[in-house]
């Protein structure tokens, strides 16, 4: 259930407080909490309390940081830290409603004070009061908004709630249609852009920002537009490690690896006490960089960091995976073997570890042969950017391919043709492609009727792009889903606004 609420990262900024001093106050903490300066957004916090003891501002801003520190840590102490301020500010918050009436500002507090409830409910897996908590919050940020129907943080507070409910496995969407909550991805990016257009304090911008960079990235799968909203943040507040660890997964995605290592190893550099588990997931995405470039024990190093640092078993099945894969090539059959069955404990909540768990037992056996691993170091040359040399490694092999070995080689050219603007090559590659021979690895097929569909798009063909895609999507339903969905949406968004011209 924790998994729904990983798009939500917290310090959600208030709005003013109708004081000049205190609303200065605020914006002071919150700068020093985009800075990683927590001590002095702390004591600033705390100078709000003892300025103003019957705000909730100070008591609210609090909380939120205690709930960053416990979802970066799990500390127990964080975690009553967090609890304390939380029913603080949702008491003083209920006061100034009966005072002041339902102004939009006190509403979207405690709509993040509840959505904040949800988040500590789902990573403690209290299914029913994670869902008691997000209605709790919807309703919240459904008033704010009829009270000022232009209010954009409960705007940015609705869609992060609407996009995240939509990740709820579907043994629980009965209760989401009970409770009448909202679970669409579309709906919710929508609402979160609208945040961001229309936010008019320097903390909403702040927050719409990194959210709408999350989203357009993992939904929509416009990496250069997720790179330039997060570099801005960067680069605003270089100390932000959260910051720098999104725009990193954002530039993976786009396969610019040497700035995204530079992020990640700022990360490692600079870690927080509070913030291990991104410590550790930074190990993580270095090792998967050295592995797109085929420098494997180096891949190896990072993995084996990652492992020994991670509290939880999210991703350590892709990690042993890889691993794995790294010592087939190397040679080192025993290490292989030993890693491919430990691949097959990660957390099965997690695409990327079902895919390590199914691919490690297929494999284990027969582990993979000379031509399969040229594939594999051709194909880690394609997400590294290298087009040239990926098309070298398997010039030599492709003819002596067949089955579904040749359907990934010719994936692999048809795509490095494609990102090379050799759109007949690409054409031609395609064409050989026979869709029977895809038996094992099935996301291969939706994923060659999105590159299909992109290569009619860059020709021009857009009622061909428009068919690749609905082929794509009817057929997306294997690993990798979400990341095939999210360029399948891209191109679909393009298609539609070439249509609308």
């Amino acid at each position: 259930m924790h998994k729904i609420f990983v798009v939500i990262i917290l310090i959600i900024a208030s709005d003013v407080f109708c004081s000049q001093d205190l609303d200065s106050l605020t914006n002071a903490g919150l700068q020093q909490a985009y800075q990683f300066e927590f001590q002095n957004a702390e004591k600033t916090f705390n100078n709000v309390i003892n300025k103003y003891p019957a705000n909730p501002a100070g008591y609210f801003h609090l909380s939120q940081i205690y709930l960053w520190y416990y979802l970066g840590s799990k500390d127990q102490g964080d975690l009553r830290v967090f609890q304390k301020f939380t029913d603080i500010a949702l008491e003083k918050t209920n006061i100034y409603l009966d005072k002041f009436g339902s102004k939009p500002v006190y509403l979207n507090i405690i709509g993040n004070l509840y959505m904040h409830k949800a988040m500590v409910a789902a990573v403690e897996e209290k299914t029913l009061d994670a869902f008691w908590a997000t209605k709790k919050a919807y309703g919240f940020f459904e008033d704010a908004i009829e009270q000022d129907e232009n209010y954009s943080s409960a705007f940015l507070g609705l869609g992060l709630l609407e996009y995240s409910l939509s990740y709820v496995p579907s043994m629980f969407k009965w209760v989401i249609s009970l409770s009448g909550l909202g679970s669409d991805k579309e709906k919710g990016y929508r609402l979160i852009s609208k945040a961001y257009k229309y936010s008019f304090t320097q903390g909403a911008k702040v927050e719409s920002s990194f959210h709408l960079g999350k989203i357009v990235a993992e939904y929509l799968g416009d990496y250069s537009k997720s790179v330039s909203i997060l570099r801005e943040l960067v680069q605003k507040y270089p100390n932000n490690l959260l910051f720098r660890y999104q725009l990193s997964l954002a530039l993976i995605e786009k396969r610019d690896l040497n700035e995204a290592e530079n992020n990640l190893q700022f990360i490692i550099k600079n870690k927080q006490p509070k913030f291990i588990q991104t410590v550790a997931y930074s190990y993580f995405l270095i090792g998967e960089i050295y592995f797109k470039r085929n420098e494997f024990k180096r891949a190896i190093e990072y993995y084996q960091y990652f492992l020994e640092n991670s509290t939880g078993f999210d991703y350590s099945g892709i990690a042993y995976y890889n691993t794995a894969l790294c010592y087939i090539v190397l040679g080192n059959t025993p290490e292989a073997k030993k890693n491919l069955l430990l691949a097959r404990n990660g957390n099965t909540d997690i695409a990327d570890d079902i895919y390590a768990a199914k691919r490690s037992e297929q494999i284990y056996n027969q582990l993979l042969n000379v031509n399969q691993q040229k594939i594999l170091l051709a194909n880690n040359r394609l997400q590294e950017g290298n087009y040239l040399e990926a098309e070298k490694l398997l010039a030599t092999i492709l003819e002596s391919l067949s089955g579904e070995d040749k359907v990934k080689s010719l994936i692999i050219l048809g795509e490095c043709a494609l990102m090379l603007k050799k759109y007949s090559l690409a054409n031609s590659l395609f064409k050989q492609i026979n869709t029977n021979s895809i038996k094992v690895e099935e996301w291969i097929l939706p994923y060659f009727y999105y590159l299909k569909a992109e290569l009619s798009y860059q020709l021009g063909k857009y009622d061909i792009a428009e068919d690749e895609l609905k082929k794509g999507y009817s057929r997306n339903s294997y690993d990798f889903k979400d990341k095939i969905d999210a360029k399948l949406n891209f191109l679909s968004k393009k298609l539609t606004s070439k249509n609308q011209k």
